[in-house]
């Protein structure tokens, strides 16, 4: 296994997955209830929302969930 450097960890790994959802709000407090992450961040822009989950201290190895929200198109 190569040592790791600024701009690279000693090993791959999971840093985040995104997740396309029906009802942003409803994800949100179904991840906030059943596991450790917790909303860090949540937009909204011209195409939906989004947010982003997360464990609230800061850890050696984050890893983030991205929810999407798309709006119905027009």
């Amino acid at each position: 296994m190569s040592e790791p450097t600024a701009d690279h960890p000693a090993a791959a790994r999971w840093t985040h997955i995104a997740l396309r959802v029906s009802d942003i709000d409803r994800t949100i407090a179904f991840y906030e209830e059943f596991t450790p992450l917790r909303l860090l961040d949540r937009r909204e822009d011209d195409d939906g929302y989004g947010a982003w989950l997360g464990h609230p201290d800061p850890a050696a190895h984050p890893f983030i969930l991205v929810l999407a929200q798309f709006f119905p198109a027009k």
